[in-house]
């Protein structure tokens, strides 16, 4: 056990939160995705270790319902990796160009505006 100061166990239960939604929330694509669960897992090993003589009840609330936010992302980060995945195994819904023959009714000299 890591023993910490009240203000350090509130600046990461802050850091927690904001991981679980701003930086989850801003990911756009499978490697930002992927890179977010690492970071996430890492941080919620991390954060296992800290304990806190002098936090009121209040803090460890907050501490308590900080590492539940982060593990709930976690669970559904797994889900929206698949989904992002699916996405980009699809082929692209583009439509396909053709070559088309010229008109009869223009010849070459012909400008089409």
């Amino acid at each position: 056990m890591n023993t910490v100061k009240v203000a350090v166990l509130r600046t990461e239960t802050d850091r927690l939160f904001r991981l679980a939604n701003s930086h989850y929330l801003a990911c756009v694509g499978v490697r930002e995705v992927q890179g977010w669960q690492e970071v996430a897992n890492r941080v919620l090993d991390e954060s296992a270790l800290l304990s806190c003589k002098r936090a009121t009840a209040f803090d460890l609330d907050q501490w308590t319902s900080a590492v539940q936010a982060l593990k709930d992302r976690l669970a559904a980060s797994v889900e929206r990796l698949a989904q992002l995945q699916a996405k980009d195994a699809k082929p692209s819904q583009r439509p396909i160009l053709r070559v088309v023959s010229p008109c009869e009714n223009y010849s070459r000299n012909d400008r089409i505006h």
